[in-house]
């Protein structure tokens, strides 16, 4: 149970913001079987059937979002409530309820940046930014990458500090402990779907180059 949990979670940030309660309540035929069908049978079938629901609904509010950031008004003249942190709270009850969920969570990310004295043309376009690099993100997913979080969530189930490495992520890690690979001599950041100069290591290669500098932004690499 603790497995599935941890699997539904992780998926939507532990904020109860996309599976339904129709949802919740079809993936629980798996809350007694989950373990014996992962470690007995080897059968981890559940970690792609509720993934692929999860990316449904993902798909569902990242078109919603938008056609409220191309049509809606975004007034704030009136007394409304909403709850940021959803851990505690109950699952949407249908897709309606989500919808509403998430036009609510929106205004709120909007009014965030309203009152930061940010222009609204400008929020449409760092919000439609924001969640489009999340749906591309998991739209990417493959096999491997729903595996590592599945089993992730079987591990923390044990061991809330253990994670479950597939076999990328095990390449980096040795590659970052053993600092086996030399790279261009620059720290980087990810800011809305791009690689971004953060700073140049003194010394290394991008400085010696004279041609990249902090905050350039990486579009493409040649070979």
């Amino acid at each position: 149970g603790q497995f599935l949990d941890r699997y539904l979670n992780s998926l939507e940030f532990g904020q109860h913001l996309f599976f339904l309660e129709s949802d919740r309540k079809e993936f629980g035929v798996y809350r007694t079987t989950l373990d014996d069908l992962t470690g007995r049978y080897g059968d981890v079938s559940p970690a792609h059937i509720i993934f692929a629901r999860f990316l449904e609904r993902l798909k569902q509010n990242y078109d919603y979002v938008n056609q409220l950031l191309d049509t809606g008004k975004f007034e704030f003249n009136s007394d409304e409530r909403f709850e940021i942190n959803r851990r505690k709270a109950a699952p949407p009850k249908d897709l309606a309820d989500a919808q509403r969920i998430w036009r609510d969570r929106l205004r709120s990310e909007y009014l965030e940046q309203k009152l930061r004295g940010v222009k609204p043309e400008e929020i449409v376009k760092t919000l439609k930014k924001r969640y489009t690099r999340i749906w591309n993100a998991y739209s990417k997913y493959d096999s491997d990458d729903i595996l590592q979080v599945y089993l992730t969530a079987l591990t923390r189930s044990y061991d809330p500090h253990s994670d479950y490495m597939g076999k990328a992520e095990s390449e980096n890690f040795s590659i970052t402990m053993k600092l086996s690979l030399v790279g261009i001599g620059a720290q980087l950041s990810s800011e809305d779907g791009y690689c971004t100069i953060k700073q140049l290591i003194p010394g290394g290669p991008a400085v010696r180059s004279k041609k990249l500098k902090p905050n350039d932004r990486i579009v493409a690499v040649a070979q």
